[in-house]
């Protein structure tokens, strides 16, 4: 079941990074230089692995990484028309409000990851008590056999390791969005709308007693 349920993600992660792939390829060629602006220099890991994700696309599509890096607050208009005088800019994704094409998260650009074999925690709850900010490690969904996530960057990096968890929906549905644009099918993710939907889901797995102890908490 585990190997069904691993594979079945795996394939989704590679057919959705080969999207993102040929979407960027529309912008820039191999060996072209290129900017990669508004580094996300704060402690949203969330974005962090959004910004890995394009480095590691336009990295394996140019063969090079960015001629120029900035982050909001270091910006220097001199220094890019310097180091990229006629290539593509390209602004990091996140929370950046403009006209663009529906894609997948571009986490999806860091392709499957490996997960530890043997998890040294049965249930890891990864549950968001402010509107945006996230510092958790994501070692720390490496070691859970299991997860409950209440935000897309919890979905996505379980996805990536094809961890059984459930994306439980946030406040104004941004985690059931994405699922059901993206990931809706995949075997090893169950989406929730309530706390209450997460006790039958986790007893398919065998962790009825452990989700009788842990959701009266939550």
């Amino acid at each position: 079941m585990q190997h069904s349920i691993a594979s079945n993600g795996a394939v989704v992660v590679a057919r959705q990074r080969e999207l993102l792939r040929e979407k960027y390829r529309q912008f820039i060629e191999p060996g072209e230089r290129y900017a990669l602006v508004d580094f996300p220099d704060h402690s949203n890991v969330d974005d962090s692995a959004i910004w890995l994700g394009e480095l590691a696309l336009l990295h394996e599509i140019t063969g090079r990484f960015p001629s120029y890096v900035c982050s909001r607050e270091d910006y220097d208009g001199d220094a890019l028309k310097k180091s990229v005088p006629d290539g593509p800019i390209f602004s990091h994704g996140g929370s950046n409000n403009c006209a663009a094409d529906l894609v997948p998260d571009a986490a999806l650009g860091l392709g499957n990851l490996e997960a530890p074999h043997c998890p040294v925690m049965e249930v890891f709850c990864l549950l968001r008590t402010d509107l945006e900010t996230s510092g958790t490690d994501h070692k720390v969904l490496r070691d859970a056999g299991y997860e409950i996530d209440d935000r897309p960057h919890g979905h996505i990096p379980c996805t990536l390791m094809g961890k059984p968890h459930v994306a439980l929906d946030n406040s104004y549905g941004k985690v059931s969005g994405y699922w059901d644009n993206w990931h809706r099918g995949v075997n090893n993710v169950h989406s929730a709308h309530s706390i209450d939907e997460v006790v039958p889901v986790l007893s398919e797995f065998g962790l009825a007693k452990t989700a009788n102890k842990i959701t009266p908490r939550l």
